[in-house]
């Protein structure tokens, strides 16, 4: 599993904290994430059927945490996009994803909307009700 912890600061935040390197290792971590998201759903997607089995690779390669900040950061990035369910749309809205115009774009999962919807709701039927990351507690 990749253990790079997950930083929950802009950029400028990081810079102003000293923290650039923890910044820049978690950016390329969440920009892995997102590839290795898409890869797996190319890979057990069929062209009619999702099998849903691939949204447990990735959490174990690089954990809950993360993979619900990538999904998070792609629905608010792609918001404008009819084909997310509104239901993820709203989760997404919850998670806490520091605004960054330059960089948020480099880890959104480029994969068919609708496709991604239906990995997006079974990784909340299969990770939210259990466990749900506490990005406020991690914060503080």
């Amino acid at each position: 599993m990749n253990k790079t912890p997950l930083y929950l600061g802009s950029v400028e935040e990081a810079i102003e904290a000293g923290e650039l390197e923890l910044w820049r290792t978690s950016f390329r971590a969440n920009e892995a994430c997102a590839d290795a998201i898409r890869t797996e759903i190319s890979k057990c997607y069929d062209g009619a059927y999702l099998d849903t089995s691939c949204v447990g690779k990735v959490v174990k390669r690089f954990g809950q945490e993360r993979v619900q900040f990538v999904l998070a950061n792609t629905l608010r990035e792609l918001d404008y996009d009819g084909r997310f369910s509104q239901r993820n749309k709203d989760w997404g809205m919850k998670i806490p994803v520091p605004p960054d115009k330059r960089h948020n774009c480099s880890f959104i999962v480029n994969t068919h909307p609708a496709i991604l919807d239906g990995f997006i709701s079974a990784f909340r039927k299969e990770y939210e009700p259990q466990q749900a990351v506490d990005f406020q507690q991690l914060q503080g």
